[in-house]
């Protein structure tokens, strides 16, 4: 199946004024966590160990972060697949079972992405010594790093825009509903991870920046999956 590469963010093009409310809804808590972070770099590698308010700090603004984050993402998935009318405070029931479904993702993907993380960059180095040494050659092995990780999360990722609607669906069945736009998503996987490397550079700039970074690839993954969604998985009823 043919697919644009920006096909999948057309919820973010066509709708500027929503995705910049999104966007501001996610950049207070983000904000925090990249303040927090850089607070950390100074005070030494002994606060990783220590439960310093530093450290408390930290937690609480990543606590806050996902939470907002899994919060503004049932209420966009939701608002777009079932509709203006139907879009309502998501109860704990869903927050929780995003939650479940999102470290689960992690988990799956943990394993086998930090294998192909590594094989890629002992063969670059290997093979691309050179190359790597300049800041291009960094940033084309961060963009194959990427991509390898966002392809499957995106071939995976309808079991988000599914609970948000209170559907039951397994990885499973997402990695067969996909199977149809499999070759087309490395488009919309180049896109993405040209924007996640554009956001970790943002985030040497300063907290704000990167704050505004993060904001950016949040909407741009939530748009992405809810449209998958709906062009794989809305009107088909074997998502179990």
């Amino acid at each position: 199946m043919s697919l644009s590469p920006f096909f999948l963010f057309r919820d973010v093009i066509s709708n500027p004024s929503v995705a910049a409310k999104l966007g501001l809804t996610i950049l207070v808590p983000a904000y925090g966590f990249r303040v927090l972070t850089d607070r950390r770099a100074d005070i030494g590698p002994e606060a990783v160990y220590a439960p310093t308010p530093d450290l408390l700090w930290l937690l609480a603004a990543v606590a806050l972060f996902v939470a907002v984050v899994v919060w503004v993402a049932l209420r966009r998935h939701r608002f777009v697949l079932a509709g203006p009318g139907d879009d309502i405070a998501p109860g704990w029931g869903r927050v929780l079972q995003y939650l479940r479904a999102l470290l689960i993702l992690v988990l799956i993907l943990a394993v086998p992405g930090i294998a192909l993380t590594g094989l890629l960059m002992v063969l670059s180095d290997m093979l691309f010594a050179d190359a790597l040494e300049s800041g291009a050659g960094q940033a084309a092995l961060s963009f194959v790093i990427s991509c390898v990780l966002i392809w499957p999360m995106l071939r995976l990722g309808l079991v988000f825009p599914a609970v948000a609607v209170d559907r039951r669906m397994s990885f499973r069945a997402s990695w067969r509903l996909t199977a149809p736009v499999a070759g087309a998503l490395w488009g919309a996987t180049a896109v993405l991870a040209c924007v996640d490397i554009l956001a970790g550079m943002l985030g040497t700039v300063s907290p704000t920046m990167g704050a505004l970074g993060d904001a950016v690839v949040m909407m741009l993954n939530l748009a992405a999956l809810t449209a998958l969604y709906q062009l794989c998985a809305q009107g088909d009823s074997t998502g179990a």
